[in-house]
């Protein structure tokens, strides 16, 4: 390896090596081309390859390229022989070298940190799809690229003006640029949540360009910061190639393995540390705080080759207070601002100037618990107006104490109406805990495993013990710090009776393997004997297709299903056994034989009986598949619904999504075959009528009247039932002419 020389012994040695003017260009265009080479691959692989071709064939095209690389690398070997001169005697690090490669893994070790941290804030802003983090690499990547490519042809220029020391002490400049540069970026992540409101607001209704302005808005974070990056690099190789006899190998390879090894404890310190215990912001703030000391650490070094100790202590004082003064006041960071989530709820906001965003996100709310974990920033907040509480993840509601409590009770409690004995359960999520909480109320149950990836979610659901029952307090209850896929992985076959899984929304990265049929078919061999599978599927935010791969998927993995709408234009929860599943009125009011606390859970949500159940039930296996038709499966490789579902995100398909999957309203027959005699018609009657669901109360009461003309009850219900029809009707025909 080059040793490193004296400002003057640099200066003079280098300009009689010619071999080695350009060693700055050279390596500068070979980095900055390879992370071009990155840029495009991450491009291709995100926006089109794994979307349009699946997960094996991307895989078989990259190999297959690696393949033609190194056929292509022996040829070139073979005709153009050395490319660059070969050492003509060993050389040895000396100290100099040393504090290259100190300085090497110092920026790999701040950049990797940074990438973590600015995917943390842009995760918040630009969601948790695979398309949001493949423009966040991209925007970092092309940075990195564009600085590599030009930065070492300037630090060539540098060198051939003010030798070694110049290169250094321009180094130390990058290193204090890319500091500066990052911190004034912390100014701009209040301004994010705005951003991304008002480019959705451009380019609504054309939301395929809004991909190219959250790119935008990625590089408006990290290309600065990110071009200082790629060129202290070439600047580093610069320094150390002092004396063109002896190659560029050796110290290229050896300062490009310091900063990889910075990079890769980077990674892991600040993903799995830094964030979780001391917040993004301070997160940035030390590797600012390491960008300066590798400025600092040049300089004092340079001085003191040229016994300038005086300067060397200034510089060292001067680092010391430029850390000082960083850390003495953050960049302000608005927590309800910042979690607001925009961009899921851009396309629910009427106003969207930047007082809109805060009358919609912020001023309604009070802030009940703050965390930023391991894998995403918990909030969970109350409305100040209807005190409903709601809990989310990077922004993304997941669970509340309003809208949400039909899905988060029934998820839990359907299962049980087919398997009431059950004695061993897994849920896969814990959110607020409502839907753990209400598998602790059947008392026959000797385990129930809860799954929850995050830990700041186990100290955000607390805030919902008024409605939970404390199910991490319930001695049967066993909590795995895990994920939910490999949890059911590591179970051992036939272990549960019941699996509920509740995980967050499909369309993102990392839950969407929790709805592909190779999870599903792993998930079936894990249950017992005549064990249920319950499982939450959204109809908003996603496409007919999608919704059909999604309840496709499950119906071919289990032979008996059964098909519950829990809120109407929103979820649904598919119940799967290899067993038959009755929804017989007297099978399905076992569930409300078991425990008086569970029907008093049940009345919490508008359901008094087994006909309460009915009017949620659409389907059975054979109408979901009628449903389905030929849209392919959601599988691991072909990751369907996690390229699919994110392109439609805001999109109001909800109820074109329910039309399509239950037919028009008028034409929806209730479960007639359900109930038997008169009195179980007019119950189920009843039912729909508590529910507002006129068309099928009546068809109801016309059956029960079939059955028994005499029943003095039956006509004025009918025509009560009718009357409020036409009232509804024609109150909704008010509503569209005005």
């Amino acid at each position: 390896m080059a040793r490193f020389a004296t400002s003057a012994e640099a200066h003079d040695s280098d300009s009689s090596a010619p071999a080695s003017t350009d060693a700055g260009r050279r390596v500068g265009r070979l980095y900055g081309a390879n992370t071009l080479g990155a840029v495009v691959g991450t491009a291709l692989a995100g926006f089109v390859l794994l979307p349009q071709l699946g997960l094996s064939t991307t895989t078989w095209i990259a190999a297959s390229g690696n393949a033609m690389l190194c056929m292509l690398a022996l040829s070139v070997a073979k005709r153009a022989g050395e490319l660059a001169p070969a050492p003509t005697r060993r050389t040895t690090a000396g100290r100099g070298f040393v504090v290259l490669a100190a300085v090497a893994s110092l920026a790999g070790l701040a950049g990797l940190i940074y990438e973590v941290a600015w995917f943390r804030v842009l995760g918040l802003n630009l969601g948790g799809s695979a398309y949001s983090f493949t423009i966040m690499l991209l925007a970092f990547l092309i940075g990195i690229a564009g600085g590599g490519w030009w930065g070492g042809g300037i630090a060539d220029r540098v060198h051939a003006r003010f030798g070694v020391s110049g290169v250094l002490r321009s180094l130390a400049v990058i290193e204090a640029g890319v500091a500066v540069l990052a911190w004034a970026a912390m100014y701009l992540y209040g301004e994010l949540p705005f951003a991304f409101t008002w480019v959705y607001a451009q380019v609504e209704p054309n939301l395929g360009w809004l991909w190219p302005g959250q790119l935008l808005m990625a590089l408006a974070i990290m290309l600065p910061p990110a071009l200082l990056m790629g060129a202290a690099f070439p600047f580093l190789v610069r320094a150390a190639a002092t004396d063109g006899r002896h190659g560029l190998g050796g110290p290229v390879g050896a300062l490009y393995g310091w900063n990889t090894v910075g990079g890769i404890v980077g990674a892991g310190v600040g993903s799995l540390i830094m964030l979780p215990m001391l917040s993004v912001t301070t997160t940035v703030l030390v590797a600012i705080s390491l960008n300066l000391a590798a400025a600092v650490l040049v300089l004092v070094t340079v001085e003191q080759r040229l016994r300038h100790r005086k300067l060397a202590i200034g510089w060292i004082l001067a680092g010391a207070w430029a850390v000082g003064l960083v850390a003495w006041k953050p960049p302000p960071w608005n927590k309800l601002l910042m979690t607001a989530g925009m961009y899921k709820y851009a396309s629910d906001l009427t106003d969207r100037s930047r007082q809109g965003v805060l009358n919609f996100a912020v001023l309604p709310y009070d802030l009940l618990f703050y965390d930023e974990g391991l894998s995403s920033v918990v909030t969970v907040a109350r409305s100040r107006k209807k005190g409903n509480m709601w809990l989310a993840n990077n922004g993304k509601i997941d669970a509340s104490s309003g809208i949400d409590m039909p899905t988060q009770v029934l998820c839990a409690q359907l299962p049980f109406a087919f398997r009431p004995d059950a004695r061993d359960v897994v849920v896969i999520g814990l959110a607020s805990g409502i839907t753990a909480g209400a598998v602790t109320l059947h008392p026959g149950l000797r385990r129930i495993d809860i799954v929850e990836l995050e830990p700041a979610v186990v100290k955000a659901s607390h805030f919902f013990d008024a409605l939970n029952h404390h199910p991490l307090e319930d001695p049967r209850t066993h909590l795995y710090a895990n994920d939910g896929r490999n949890h059911i992985n590591l179970a051992a076959d036939g272990t549960y009776d019941v699996v509920v899984s509740e995980p967050s929304n499909p369309w993102l990265s990392g839950v969407s393997n929790l709805f592909t049929q190779e999870f599903l078919e792993q998930g079936k061999r894990k249950l017992k004997p005549g064990g249920v599978w319950s499982q939450w599927v959204q109809m908003y935010g996603m496409d007919e297709d999608d919704l059909r791969s999604l309840v496709g998927t499950f119906a071919q993995v289990y032979p008996y299903i059964r098909l519950f709408s829990t809120i109407d234009d929103a979820d649904l929860v598919l119940i799967g056994s290899e067993s038959p599943l009755s929804v017989d009125e007297a099978d399905l009011a076992r569930l409300f034989q078991i425990s008086p606390a569970i029907n008093r859970e049940l009345q919490t949500i508008g359901i008094f009986d087994a006909t309460d159940l009915l009017t949620r039930y659409q389907k059975d296996r054979q109408g979901v598949l009628a449903f389905v038709g030929d849209v392919p499966v959601n599988t691991d490789d072909n990751m369907r619904i996690e390229y699919s579902a994110p392109l439609h995100l805001h999109e109001d398909t909800a109820d074109a999504n329910f039309q399509a999957l239950l037919g028009p309203k008028e034409d929806r027959k209730p479960p007639l075959f359900a109930v038997h005699g008169s009195e179980g018609l007019k119950r189920l009657a009843r039912a729909y009528a508590r529910r507002g669901r006129w068309i099928e109360a009546l068809i109801a009461i016309k059956a029960a009247y079939r059955q028994a003309p005499e029943d003095p009850e039956l006509p004025p219900m009918y025509e009560a039932w009718q009357n409020q029809l036409l009232r509804e009707l024609a109150q909704a025909d008010d509503d569209s002419t005005h």
